[in-house]
């Protein structure tokens, strides 16, 4: 047993990510921080920076004729802001204490540069990354509630949640680093914030595609093996892009794609009853939302804050809108069951395809209202959480330490969900736009 566990724990090894990156065609160049001007003369052929990186990265980009090169700062800068999980914080000297007690304190100031020199697997590997992020989740998501089977996506929408809400806490108790840069090579600063055991992308990765052919598979006759195809090829590419862009050890996203491929088989049974309670019982909205808030409070609270948190509270807050909105449409008489008998047909391909114009316009129209409906959510759910903190709505820090992030988000994205399935539906219906047998999944 000792040697098995010390076998996984060598797959923690940052060298494996590098070597990974290596055998993608990313040649990692050695270089330090004293070479940076050296540097950029030699492989700057355009003069493009950017000028701004989220949470606070930095991060440079420098053009090349074979594919590019990227900087990526690592370790103690001359501000001596402590980075942790690769990002910079600064202008809060309490918080900056806390992340320096946590931080690896790195004294090289090296940087990892690297040249891609294959863009086919770069982009492949975007789009595998771009399987988990909340731009995926609010186009994919909704175009298959409003345009294939909300019953189906409701349901995997359970478990997806359930495999966020464990991935998430489990980086707030493990608290293991992301690998680290060098060896390795960050093409990525999305979520340098978080911890990186277990990657959830790899989790969400297999819970998605293999949770709707499973899921899908109870309503509809289709046959199994093309759709299998896709949904290994997905949770393949997603799983392999974290290591691929240098944010998580080949242990991490192993641990991750465990958890999807043990919670589907545990899940399956009760989401058809889940989502009847959901649906139809007087007692939904209460327990939905109460059970979502008590899964908040006890979140585990990391030794310093990241996006982890919020995240998860984004997640549930979805979640949360999303069955009290379906449960309103069933208690206002929108929802009628279906007489139809199950399995149900797929339509032939030609009857498809003259459904996409009609699927398009309903999905973009949707869209427009979840942005609208997120652009306004935010600020005031935010203004409304600083009156009743009594903070000040520019101190983030405060905020942080009050811990209002959690309700603030959770209510903010309840009223995303809410309107995915609530509002936008009922805003088509009248304009003849909306798919009818969308009252029907139940």
């Amino acid at each position: 047993m000792g040697s098995v566990i010390k076998y996984l724990l060598g797959l923690k090894d940052p060298s494996l990510v590098a070597n990974f990156q290596k055998f993608c065609q990313i040649e990692i160049l050695p270089g330090t921080e004293s070479e940076k001007k050296d540097s950029e003369s030699d492989y700057l052929s355009s003069s493009s920076h950017d000028s701004h990186v989220p949470n606070g990265d930095l991060h440079q980009r420098l053009a090349k004729t074979n594919g590019f090169v990227q900087n990526n700062s690592n370790g103690v800068i001359n501000n001596e802001h402590c980075s942790q999980n690769g990002s910079i914080h600064s202008n809060n000297v309490d918080h900056l204490e806390n992340v320096q007690k946590d931080c690896i304190q790195s004294e090289d100031k090296q940087e990892t540069k690297y040249i891609v020199h294959s863009k086919f697997l770069y982009w492949t590997f975007r789009l595998g990354a771009g399987f988990g992020n909340e731009f995926f989740y609010l186009t994919f998501f909704t175009f298959c509630l409003w345009n294939l089977n909300s019953l189906v996506m409701r349901q995997m929408v359970i478990i997806w949640h359930a495999g966020m809400y464990l991935g998430q806490a489990a980086k707030d108790i493990i608290e293991w680093p992301r690998p680290s840069s060098p060896p390795c090579a960050r093409l990525e600063n999305r979520y340098l914030e978080e911890y990186g055991m277990p990657s959830t992308h790899a989790t969400v990765g297999v819970i998605i595609p293999f949770g709707l052919i499973i899921i899908g598979h109870r309503h509809y006759e289709f046959d199994f093996p093309l759709p299998l195809i896709v949904a290994f090829f997905w949770a393949t590419v997603c799983g392999l892009s974290r290591i691929y862009l240098g944010m998580h050890s080949v242990l991490d996203v192993i641990v991750g794609a465990a958890i999807g491929i043990i919670l589907i088989p545990l899940m399956l049974p009760y989401v058809e009853a889940l989502d009847n309670f959901q649906v139809t019982s007087m007692y939904s909205p209460l327990v939905v939302v109460g059970g979502e808030i008590f899964l908040l409070y006890i979140y585990p609270n990391a030794t310093i804050w990241n996006t982890a948190k919020g995240d998860t509270a984004t997640v549930v807050g979805i979640g949360a809108g999303i069955a009290v909105a379906t449960w309103l449409n069933y208690q206002l008489g929108f929802m009628i069951p279906s007489d139809v008998a199950k399995p149900y047909h797929i339509p032939s391909l030609f009857t498809l395809i003259s459904m996409i114009p009609l699927a398009e316009v309903r999905h973009l129209i949707g869209i427009l209202v979840l942005v609208i409906t997120r652009a306004v959510a935010k600020p005031v759910t935010h203004k409304l959480f600083c009156l009743y903190y009594n903070v000040d709505s520019k101190d983030e820090e405060t905020q942080r330490k009050i811990g209002m992030e959690k309700p603030q988000k959770f209510a903010a994205y309840f009223c995303v969900g809410f309107a995915a399935i609530f509002i936008v539906p009922n805003l088509l219906r009248p304009l003849g736009l909306m798919r009818m047998s969308f009252y029907t999944e139940m």
